[in-house]
């Protein structure tokens, strides 16, 4: 983890080092080890689920069995989504850990873009940065251009690891799944590092920006979880969380669902 954050950062210190990209320096020096911090942690907790299901549900039947049990617990599909082929390794891995990686991504971006805007503001630390020759506008610019590095190295560690899983012999799918996968991983994060942005310039404060990052998310994950426990299954078309879980990694992917992704990300930013 260490050193891909560290091999990134300095790829952006000297591909960037001037007076005028000294915010967004400042911005990647103080997220890219948190977002590989996330992705190694959410990494481990993808191969904990995928390889222990391989290794334990290792006949048609046993896996069956399992997805009797699974299926009808609406406390589960309120939490996990909607299931798909979770007698699966593919279905079962998808469904059990994209929820907990979507959560995370999202709640760590929206914290990380607010402090990197409001937080930084509120500590008169922006103050400094702005007492060179930039303006706000360049200021913000430059501070999303440091933001998107992190946004990098949240994928390229997310997307190793699951490479690296995906060749165990018990799972065994493509590095091409695994990097569809770790792209939709990281899609939650990505849309919430752009509604972070967007809130931090609507509301005074990190705390009120960051409340209203998190009230958007608290929305979205409910119209989700109506969709999944609901006849109401269209629902899922109106949250962003509902797109991610529309992409379908490993089992059935349907990479249309990344253009509302991309939409959406690119009116915040």
């Amino acid at each position: 983890m260490s050193s891909v954050a560290a091999t990134a950062e300095k790829i952006v210190m000297k591909r960037f080092h001037s007076p005028g990209t000294v915010i967004s320096r400042f911005v990647a020096r103080r997220t890219i080890m948190g977002a590989a911090f996330w992705a190694t942690a959410l990494g481990a907790i993808v191969a904990s689920k995928t390889i222990g299901y391989a290794d334990l549900y290792t006949t048609v039947q046993a896996r069956i069995k399992l997805a009797a049990a699974l299926n009808n617990n609406i406390g589960l599909s309120a939490l996990f989504g909607t299931p798909h082929k979770i007698d699966t390794v593919a279905g079962y891995v998808v469904w059990n850990t994209l929820a907990s990686t979507m959560i995370v991504g999202s709640i760590w971006a929206f914290l990380t873009a607010t402090k990197a805007f409001r937080g930084e503001e509120d500590s008169g630390r922006w103050e400094s940065l702005l007492a060179g020759q930039t303006t706000a506008g360049r200021a913000a610019a430059n501070a999303l251009v440091g933001l998107s590095f992190s946004l990098g190295v949240l994928y390229i560690v997310t997307a190793t690891i699951f490479i690296s899983i995906g060749k165990v012999h018990t799972v065994n799918y493509s590095v091409q799944a695994a990097l569809f996968f770790a792209l939709t991983a990281v899609s939650g994060a990505v849309m919430f590092m752009a509604i972070g942005a967007f809130t931090s310039q609507l509301m005074p404060t990190r705390s009120r920006a960051a409340g209203l990052s998190a009230g958007l998310f608290g929305i979205f994950f409910l119209l989700r979880s109506a969709a999944s426990v609901t006849n109401v299954h269209w629902l899922l078309n109106l949250s962003p969380l509902g797109w991610i879980e529309n992409l379908q990694p490993l089992y059935g992917s349907q990479p249309l669902w990344l253009i509302p992704i991309v939409s959406l990300t690119l009116i915040y930013w």
